[in-house]
């Protein structure tokens, strides 16, 4: 059965009008139904040739710089510049030499072309009809499969299975129609549009193959199942057994990783990196992917691929590192082991505050006893904090549920105005994020969230909502005096390098008269200077931006807070972090040592359920 004219005028009118944003939500109903019709998936494809042959002609070719919007649904940007920046040329290893290939350029162009052309359609109803050609069943694309406790996610016609598993952190871009949900199977088609944080998906017949990507980032599920990466980063660990390989689409062509490899991509509009963790990977390349152009990667050795101004592609060969990917270190690693030693030198530096996180004090609600000299100053825990424990120490974890977590003190600090300070704290986030791990509030009912702050320290993302002049994932500290709830008030000092994620730092905020500073394991990474004293009578709250309001929610361990009405020295500084470090640590624990794992078993990490 075909359209009839006025059915195929329409079904054209529809598609040219998504390119521009036009639809209005009857009408992409009526494109979803025009798409899943007999002959409506032939008649959209037919257009969508002819639009990619247009774009793909020479006089209408547009430079590779000019397809940034193509990451996320609706056209919405995603821009790149800083991975494209940071990337860093660290030498050829196992004796390759770099390689140039030319005619790559208007092959990334048609496939940027065709994806921009997608991304604006119903992709789900439009893979789902595409998919019914080949397997002459009736699949209805505005259903999902949500997992039961205990069960897994029923196959698609072709074989292939993807689904969510589980998400931390995750800012989806707001042009989604939808939130994705732990448990929900992914559509053929759908599009992925990551801002920030980590998702985690199933692919397979049992969802045994693991792919985790970190926002901000874009893919989406092909219509024969396969995994789309458009940009972002992702770890892959493919389960062994399978017939065949696991297959990742890039815009330079398609990965395949083998049975029982690990992998780790990082794309963007310029360049690729391939990371071999375990196991062997094949690539292929170029506008030609012949076979005798596929490059074959093993164990420990990575490539990347990069695009200049020219159409030129260079390729440098250098080590795998798990270290560039978040997702490939469990939050199980890098232990923090605070000896007793640890504990006397940072009591005999005299805090106001001190909270350990090692035992909690069976009152309703449960509290955490301050060990520092002011009494009273007990934190109360509130929402889902929960702990982990390292040997003897044990850290408060934060945002492993969609619950509020967060530790406010009892009673508020400083009783007066304070021309010195010093906050200490030891933090691992677990991924980058925007996210607030320390501050001082006071209640203002008048104000919008109904609390001013005195302070902040918190870690930011790519995504900086109203703080987009900030460079991506650096952390922040801002002295606000007096109080305010305007973020455009107070002094602020941002770090030079971007913050670790899943391993331990020993942050400390300081203030000495006039001058601000803020240092990581003992090095001053920003100064600045405000002459402003602390405002007295403030609530100290760890992990979330207010009190009561889960805004802003830190992801993540902290440990061992410290707060001193003095300006910690340099030396005390240095000296603390180097007791901390100094405890003892089992082997190929620390953060050293993650260069040298192959790779990351994700069903069987203790952070598996969360990630």
């Amino acid at each position: 059965m075909t359209l009839d004219p006025n059915e195929r005028f329409e079904l054209r009118r529809l598609i040219v009008a998504s390119q521009d944003g036009e639809l209005s939500d009857d009408e992409r109903e009526r494109l979803d139904a025009f798409v899943l019709s007999p002959g409506g998936a032939e008649e959209a494809a037919s257009l969508l040739d002819q639009l990619s042959a247009l774009e793909d002609a020479p006089s209408m070719r547009r430079p590779a710089g000019s397809c940034a919007g193509v990451a996320g649904n609706a056209g919405t940007p995603i821009s790149d510049s800083e991975n494209a920046s940071t990337t860093v040329d660290r030498g050829n290893s196992a004796g390759r030499d770099p390689t140039k290939w030319r005619g790559i350029s208007s092959w990334v162009i048609a496939t940027s072309a065709a994806i921009l052309i997608l991304s604006h359609l119903s992709i789900g109803a439009l893979s789902w009809s595409l998919a019914q050609r080949k397997t002459a069943s009736t699949i209805n694309a505005s259903e999902s499969t949500v997992l039961p406790e205990g069960t897994t996610p029923v196959e698609s016609p072709d074989g292939a299975t993807s689904y969510l598993v589980s998400t931390t952190a995750c800012v989806w871009f707001p042009s989604r129609m939808s939130t994705p949900k732990v448990g929900q199977s992914m559509r053929l088609g759908e599009t992925l549009s990551l801002v920030e944080g980590i998702a985690e998906l199933g692919f397979g017949p049992f969802g045994n193959d693991r792919v985790r990507i970190e926002g901000p980032a874009s893919a989406f599920i092909r219509p024969d199942g396969a995994l789309s990466l458009q940009s972002g980063a992702l770890t892959a660990e493919v389960a062994g057994g399978s017939p065949q390989h696991f297959v990742v689409d890039t815009p330079m062509g398609p990965v395949r990783a083998a049975n029982g490899a690990s992998m780790g991509i990082v794309m963007n509009l310029q360049s690729m990196e391939l990371h071999v963790f375990k196991g062997r990977v094949i690539v292929e390349a170029g506008e030609e992917r012949e076979q005798e152009s596929a490059i074959e990667l093993a164990e420990g050795e990575a490539v990347r691929f990069t695009i200049d101004s020219e159409g030129e592609m260079e390729i440098v060969f250098h080590n795998a590192s798990a270290t560039e990917f978040a997702s490939a270190r469990s939050m199980g690693f890098d232990p923090l082991k605070i000896s007793d030693e640890y504990v006397s030198t940072i009591l005999e530096a005299d805090p106001v505050i001190y909270w350990r996180f090692e035992e909690s004090i069976a009152d309703s609600p449960k509290r955490i006893a301050n060990q520092g000299n002011l009494p009273g100053f007990d934190a109360v825990i509130h929402g889902d904090v929960r702990w982990r424990q390292y040997a003897s120490n044990r850290v408060a974890e934060f945002g492993l549920s969609d619950n509020s977590s967060v530790i406010v003190s009892e009673k508020q600090w400083p009783s007066k105005e304070l021309d010195e300070y010093t906050v200490e704290l030891w933090m691992k986030p677990t991924c980058f994020h925007h996210g607030t791990g320390f501050c001082l509030t006071s209640p203002n009912p008048s104000k919008n969230n109904g609390y001013d702050h005195g302070l902040i320290f918190e870690v930011g993302a790519r995504h900086w909502s109203t703080l987009q002049h900030l460079k991506p994932n650096r952390t922040r500290f801002v002295h606000r005096s007096p109080i305010s709830n305007d973020y455009k008030t107070g002094t602020y000092l941002l770090s030079e390098d971007v913050y670790k994620v899943r391993t331990w730092q020993h942050w400390t905020l300081r203030k000495n008269g006039d001058s601000l500073s803020m240092l990581v394991d003992g090095r001053i990474v920003d100064e600045n200077r405000d002459p402003s004293k602390l405002s007295p009578n403030l609530n100290l709250v760890i992990g979330q931006l207010y009190p009561d309001l889960s805004h802003r929610p830190f992801i993540g361990q902290i440990d061992e807070v410290a707060v001193y009405e003095r300006a910690l020295s340099d030396r005390e500084i240095k000296e603390h972090y180097r007791i901390g470090k100094s405890a003892p640590k089992s082997a190929g624990a620390s953060a050293d040592s993650l260069t040298q794992m192959p790779s990351i078993d994700f069903r069987t990490s203790p952070f598996s359920d969360r990630l």
